[in-house]
């Protein structure tokens, strides 16, 4: 005949199991070896001790003592990166830009987490009017120290890129075409708007209209050419605006006009 015990609650039972589990991981939580598990008797006392971890040095007490317990236990050991060492499961990043060639971004970086020595793979998108120019793919290792991928595009011939852009240059001039003041430039992306306004000259009175507004046309240059006659100022006479624009290749087209 047998008879059977359990262990009475809140009370140590004679010879009762207990566990204690030992980690080993880096500062930030990383489990660096596989946990271990000792199994004891509650009461009786215990000793672990921490081993040396290649790229790692322990930044807690080499060894735990203590007695096992009812409760279940953890003990963790702690280790940092060796200086110019490459250490098991050693997070790495790894950053991907998208941009046009004069740096410009065109889609948000994206940034990729993985283990120094793994290898990783990644692949440029297409992005409406542009053309890449760097390779489809990019592989590599993962390495200690932070890297980037930057995958270079260029406008595609004929169509409008996702902000590509434009300048619009503002001149103010007499009705020869000489400058009464300087140029301006303005930057913007092709397709958004802008709204430039002419001021008051002295001595002159304005012959085109007071505000020129219209959308940046699919190429990167504008000219806008506000004209001016000499005579009183303060008059507001109706004219045109004239826009004489460059197509990609920088060369004048017929003049627009609003």
């Amino acid at each position: 005949m047998t008879f059977v015990y359990d262990f009475t609650k809140g009370q140590v039972g004679t010879n009762q199991l207990a566990k204690l589990t030992a980690q080993y991981v880096n500062k930030y939580g990383k489990k660096l070896l596989t946990s271990k598990t000792k199994i004891g008797v509650v009461g009786n006392g215990f000793a672990v001790t921490a081993p040396d971890i290649t790229g790692y040095t322990l930044t807690s007490e080499r060894t735990a003592t203590g007695k096992f317990t009812p409760a279940d236990q953890t003990v963790t050991f702690v280790y940092d990166f060796t200086q110019g060492q490459v250490g098991i499961n050693q997070p790495a990043t790894l950053t991907v830009r998208y941009v046009n060639k004069y740096g410009k971004e065109l889609r948000p970086t994206i940034t990729k987490d993985g283990v120094v020595g793994n290898g990783y793979t990644v692949t440029a998108p297409d992005i409406a009017g542009y053309t890449l120019t760097t390779d489809r793919a990019a592989k590599g290792k993962f390495t200690p120290d932070g890297q980037t991928v930057t995958f270079v595009y260029d406008f595609t011939k004929g169509q409008v890129g996702i902000n590509q852009p434009a300048t619009l240059t503002v001149r103010y001039v007499n009705k020869y075409g000489k400058e009464l003041q300087p140029t301006i430039m303005k930057e913007g992306v092709v397709g958004n708007g802008y709204s430039v306004t002419a001021p008051d000259i002295s001595g002159y009175t304005l012959t085109t209209d007071r505000t020129a507004t219209v959308n940046l046309p699919g190429w990167p240059n504008c000219d806008i050419r506000v004209r001016l006659h000499a005579g009183p100022s303060g008059g507001n006479s109706a004219g045109s605006t004239h826009y004489p624009l460059r197509n990609r290749n920088g060369d004048r087209t017929a003049a627009r006009q609003q």
